[in-house]
């Protein structure tokens, strides 16, 4: 005898009702995080523009640490990103040329997430990513502030926040932030 949709037990039922709330919940992240906002309000990041970035030291998942303060006289880029976050996925290969493309131009790209160094790792090993990936345990505000995924934080020679990118970007619009202001 088959089994109806009705006849379906109720752990199956439920089961169903918790994947379907998830694909939800994610369906909504997901829009939030493509545009960059969230109930129209700006990310408290973006207040930090024009102000010095706090210390950040990321462990990659090499085993190094990359500390900001190290990085002084250097334009540095830093991505909030998440392996489960989809435009942070779509935007990974754009970071990656940045970071091989600028290279050479007095430009560093450092990927931040708060996932565990294996997922991060296995994630780097399958998309091919060399710049550095890794996690910061303590992260001071503005970078504590970070709520929605992706967001590019642009830091000057100085030390200076320049600018602040939230969600996915092209790569020249990406590139345009790197090398230097944006009016």
């Amino acid at each position: 005898m088959s089994q109806t949709k009705s006849q379906l037990p109720m752990t199956v039922k439920v089961l169903i009702g918790v994947v379907l709330v998830i694909f939800t919940v994610n369906i909504g992240a997901t829009l939030l995080t493509l545009t960059g906002m969230a109930g129209g309000r700006e990310s408290p990041v973006s207040a930090w523009k024009g102000r010095a970035a706090p210390e950040l030291v990321v462990s990659t998942t090499e085993g190094h640490s990359v500390r900001l303060l190290d990085l002084k006289g250097r334009r540095v880029v830093v991505d909030f990103w998440a392996t489960w976050c989809p435009p942070c996925v779509q935007e990974i290969p754009h970071i990656q040329k940045l970071s091989e493309e600028l290279a050479g131009e007095n430009v560093t790209v450092i990927g931040v997430s708060s996932e565990d160094a294996a997922t991060i790792r296995e994630f780097a090993k399958s998309h091919q990513v060399s710049y550095p990936l890794g996690r910061s345990v303590e992260l001071a505000s503005p970078f504590s502030d970070v709520t929605l995924l992706p967001t590019t934080v642009f830091i000057d020679e100085d030390g200076v926040i320049e600018s602040v990118l939230l969600g996915y970007h092209s790569y020249d619009e990406l590139r345009k932030h790197a090398i230097g202001p944006v009016d």
